[in-house]
């Protein structure tokens, strides 16, 4: 440091993080409902499918243009191999 510390002094000290005094502990907290949670739509379409895959969030209720957006499993076939010409 140019001369201007020594070894034997002490470095700065920052904070990090936050006051947790305030945060009540899980104890002192009612469950919470992951199923209510987990059952409104997102906008982030892999979380979407994800809830719709683990049963949170039916496709169903979706509105119609989100629900063209969200796969189907087992209904989409596979890609047919173009064979190449002669």
């Amino acid at each position: 440091m140019g001369g201007k510390m020594s070894d034997s002094n002490p470095g700065p000290v920052f904070a990090r993080g936050c006051d947790l005094s305030a945060v009540p502990l899980a104890a002192d907290v009612a469950p919470a409902d992951l199923k209510a949670i987990l059952g409104v739509d997102t906008s982030n379409p892999y979380l979407r499918n994800l809830r719709i895959e683990q049963g949170f969030l039916k496709r169903e209720t979706l509105p119609d243009g989100l629900r063209n957006l969200v796969p189907i499993k087992g209904i989409l076939e596979p890609l047919p191999i173009r064979e190449e010409p002669k």
